[in-house]
């Protein structure tokens, strides 16, 4: 549920910043990224659950903590300004 919020959002906004004539490539390399981190990231932890459940509670919450930590050095008016500008 977490992360498929962002998808959308992750795919609109470089729409809305590059030119009709780079859209494609645009969409095809973020589709790519989504994909390959799904592969990665559904590797790595079937991995963690293998070998310790508690490790990938370790794990899970460290990825918690540091994405609250990067959430909150956002700018939400330099964020918008950058969308003014485009």
């Amino acid at each position: 549920m977490g992360i498929g919020l962002n998808f959308p959002v992750v795919n609109l906004a470089p729409q809305s910043l590059f030119p009709a004539s780079q859209l494609g490539v645009i969409i095809s390399t973020i589709e790519f990224f989504q994909i390959m981190g799904g592969v990665i990231s559904t590797s790595a932890f079937g991995t963690l659950i293998h070998y310790s459940l508690t490790s990938i509670i370790v794990v899970c919450v460290v990825a918690l903590i540091l994405g609250l930590i990067s959430m909150s050095t956002l700018d939400d008016e330099a964020i918008k300004e950058g969308f003014k500008h485009r």
